[in-house]
């Protein structure tokens, strides 16, 4: 394994964790740590992606991180 397949699971993982505890119900979708945690794991998706030449994930990773400082946003007003 290398280190780019490392921060791939790390940001998949993240993104995983932050979708295991709002559906059990752990963590709320407005929570900061829910978001935060999905933040942290779309960048570095987003970066991997990029790093890789892969534009569709790139996006898919843009968008999940705008949702993300959207929500974070959204609980600091």
């Amino acid at each position: 394994m290398t280190w780019r397949d490392g921060m791939e699971l790390a940001g998949a993982g993240l993104i995983l964790l932050a979708y295991w505890a709002n559906a059990s119900g752990r963590w709320s979708r407005e929570s900061a740590r829910y978001l935060w945690v999905n933040l942290a794991g779309a960048v570095l998706l987003g970066i991997m992606a990029a790093w890789r030449g892969a534009p569709g994930f790139v996006v898919l990773e843009v968008f999940w991180i705008a949702i993300s400082v959207a929500g974070l946003l959204r609980r600091s007003h």
